[in-house]
């Protein structure tokens, strides 16, 4: 008779079923998966783009940089990136520090040369880049308060709105001030909106950095010579701010930066509230 068939062999056993997770305890449900986190981008510049310079994202507003806030440096074209896992976005800034000292290789592209101004501030966000130059940094002193909180802005877009008007620019630029590349959007302008704001602040860049210089020695220091010029400017945009009607800049005699006049004044005021400050013992003391 035929031999009987050869029998399979054996099924491997199946693995044993995975442990089930412990239950949640009673009126509690399991922890979501972490959200995603939050980047943050922009551009920096003065009268080129800012190169190879520090960058932090001030979560806490105070203008420090904590141990435990992202950095980063910008490339050549002034470009910034970090992520975050939260963003208080009415409290948080980007600041951008020229501090040659810890950025020997900082630069500004346009003159190859360390930038004027040791600081830019913009406030921060992870929906829209956003640009830091001197126009939003005169903003940042105008929400803080260039003359007291009494004086400040209650949002940056208040100040942009103040900045715009005192300059003489288009209304429409207060919600762009702080979002938007003017410097790589003048090369394209058309309208002269755009050209109009780039020339403000390039223009109040370079005041701010010539009279930084001028107290640096009389202050003893350029962090505090350069937030006594910011707040003289930012205490003008106050005194300018009123007007609604539209005015070209080279019309607007009130903060025409290219008068020395006007710059004169700016001084004056800068010098003023230094020796109020007891930081300057007397105005003679600068040169």
């Amino acid at each position: 008779p035929p031999s009987p068939p050869t029998p399979p062999p054996p099924l491997s056993p199946s693995p044993p079923p995975p442990p089930s997770p412990p239950p949640s305890a009673p009126g509690t449900a399991a922890s979501p998966p972490p959200l995603p986190p939050l980047t943050v981008t922009g551009r920096a510049s003065l009268i080129g783009y800012l190169s190879n310079c520090g960058v932090f994202l001030d979560a806490n507003g105070d203008g420090v940089a904590g141990s435990d806030e992202v950095a980063a440096t910008t490339d050549s074209f002034g470009e910034y990136s970090f992520e975050t896992a939260t963003l208080d976005a009415g409290v948080a800034k980007v600041v951008v520090s020229t501090d040659a000292t810890t950025y020997p290789d900082c630069v500004d592209t346009f003159t190859v040369k360390a930038p004027g101004m040791l600081k830019l501030e913009t406030p921060a966000s992870s929906t829209d880049s956003v640009a830091a130059t001197a126009l939003t940094t005169l903003a940042a002193a105008l929400v803080r308060g260039v003359d007291g909180a009494a004086s400040a802005a209650t949002t940056p877009d208040q100040a942009n709105l103040w900045i715009v008007r005192a300059f003489g620019l288009d209304d429409s630029t207060s919600f762009t001030l702080d979002t938007t590349d003017y410097l790589a959007l003048a090369a394209s302008d058309t309208s002269g909106d755009a050209t109009e704001v780039f020339v403000a602040a390039s223009t109040s860049a370079n005041v701010i950095a010539t009279l930084t210089a001028l107290l640096t020695p009389a202050c003893g220091g350029a962090a505090a010579a350069e937030r006594f010029v910011v707040d003289a400017i930012g205490r003008r945009v106050i005194a300018a701010r009123t007007s609604s009607s539209r005015r070209r800049l080279a019309a607007t005699s009130a903060m025409d930066l290219e008068s020395s006049s006007v710059v004169s004044a700016i001084a004056n005021d800068s010098v003023t509230t230094a020796v109020a400050a007891g930081t300057i013992a007397y105005a003679k003391d600068v040169n």
